[in-house]
């Protein structure tokens, strides 16, 4: 992977300061969201197709360091969403972020609407690469004035306050996410904290 020459970011950075204003529609960042982000993010565990982290991890992010991360994806990529490059031991090899796993199979997250399901003993080697799934390219595809209604919409309180998730059906992230946040009713939160106890071994995991 090229490294991206210093004053090539710096100028990146740059050019979305202004966004950093406080000056974001937060209602105006969901249809960015929804355009550009949904097709690999959620938000509380719904509105989008889960592929990296559920956005909702990241309302408490100051947004000069959510803006980052957002130009600069392979600055700090989640932990359990860390894309893997495979060799198989017959056919092509594969890039992708595990998904669904069982005693005998992996299934790899590829892209919206892609996976492929592997056997663990059709898989000859398996390693970490230090590059997000996500594309670099996303600046190219939001102006700062958009990049100032998403960061507002992640961050907002509207968006603190949305409904808590399902305990049954919504990503596991999005629940750890739900019961830390203290500005969500602590009874809601302990009502989902019982709700969600069968899953409580992947909740943790989540945190």
């Amino acid at each position: 992977v090229l490294e991206e020459a210093p004053a090539a970011r710096a100028a990146r950075l740059s050019r979305y300061a202004a966004a950093l204003g406080g000056r974001g529609n937060a209602a105006q960042g969901a249809g960015v969201f929804t355009k550009n982000c949904a097709m690999c993010h959620q938000v509380d565990g719904k509105d989008g197709i889960q592929i990296g982290p559920d956005l909702a991890t990241v309302r408490h992010q100051p947004m000069p360091v959510l803006l980052a991360n957002i130009l600069e994806p392979n600055r700090s990529i989640a932990q359990h969403y860390e894309t893997y490059s495979v060799e198989r031991v017959s056919g092509d090899p594969l890039v992708g972020v595990i998904g669904e796993q069982s005693p005998t199979s992996l299934t790899f997250r590829q892209g919206p609407g892609v996976t492929t399901t592997i056997r663990r003993r059709d898989i000859k080697a398996m390693s970490v690469v230090p590059q997000s799934i996500m594309p670099e390219t996303f600046a190219d595809q939001v102006t700062p004035e958009d990049m100032a209604h998403l960061l507002a919409y992640l961050t907002s309180a509207t968006y603190a306050q949305a409904p808590l998730p399902d305990a049954k059906t919504a990503t596991p992230q999005a629940i750890a996410a739900a019961l830390l946040d203290d500005r969500q009713d602590q009874k809601a939160r302990e009502t989902l904290a019982r709700e969600a106890a069968p899953r409580a071994t992947a909740v943790v995991q989540a945190l």
